[in-house]
């Protein structure tokens, strides 16, 4: 039993230790020797207790966002009666509040991109700017916040517009990005504007109410 309770030990105490240092450097730039170091073990331990540094990560990945989830239901449910809503309007407001907490917090931001587009390829300045660069020689009338945007439609996850907020390359709000995505996709869906206007009413009701914050271990709070 005290050895069964001294590896549960060890394994979050490599977690911890790879969450810090997940969220200072971000998963591309940290080793195993930095978390065993951190952690205050051996190399040995973190492969014995994880498959490997991409596995931890991916741990780590699927548990934030299992947590996410939990912390924004529950202070959903401090805030308003349970029912309140459709289940597609609190969906689609916890997308909303994500969204700001990709802009709140550009550290967790880079660690969900690193892990969800896995490559560093669909990060990269270069990836970003390739297809504009092209509209811009043929004289194309596109900006670059036109652009970023339908970037942001076709690759639909917050983390790309938001990473381009952050670098100051674009001037859109966290509003803006939000509602441009989802109004095109609810329309798309042969939903009524009258109804659409509704849904992003709720959600603003919503997001004005429950606010998510990220910790230096990526927990949320």
């Amino acid at each position: 039993m005290a050895t069964y309770a001294a590896g549960n030990e060890t394994k979050r105490k490599i977690e911890e230790a790879a969450r810090a240092l997940f969220y200072k450097h971000g998963y591309n730039n940290t080793t195993y020797a930095q978390v065993a170091k951190t952690a205050g073990v051996n190399l040995g331990t973190i492969v014995y207790h994880f498959k490997s540094l991409d596995h931890l990560a991916d741990l780590i990945y699927k548990d934030i966002v299992v947590q996410r989830k939990d912390v924004f239901l529950r202070k959903l449910d401090t805030f308003f009666e349970p029912g309140t809503f459709s289940r597609a309007t609190t969906d689609i407001a916890q997308y909303r509040i994500n969204t700001q907490t990709y802009a709140d917090y550009p550290n967790y931001t880079r660690f969900i991109s690193e892990r969800m587009f896995i490559s560093s390829t669909w990060n990269s300045p270069a990836f970003d700017y390739s297809l504009y660069n092209i509209c811009r020689d043929y004289k194309l009338p596109i900006t670059m916040n036109e652009y970023v945007l339908q970037k942001y439609l076709f690759l639909p996850y917050a983390t790309i517009a938001i990473s381009a907020l952050n670098r100051g390359d674009i001037d859109l709000t966290v509003d803006e990005i939000f509602e441009y995505q989802i109004r095109i996709r609810l329309q798309s869906y042969g939903m009524k504007n009258e109804d659409i206007e509704s849904i992003l009413k709720d959600v603003k009701m919503i997001a004005d109410k429950v606010k998510l914050q990220v910790s230096d271990q990526m927990m949320f709070f």
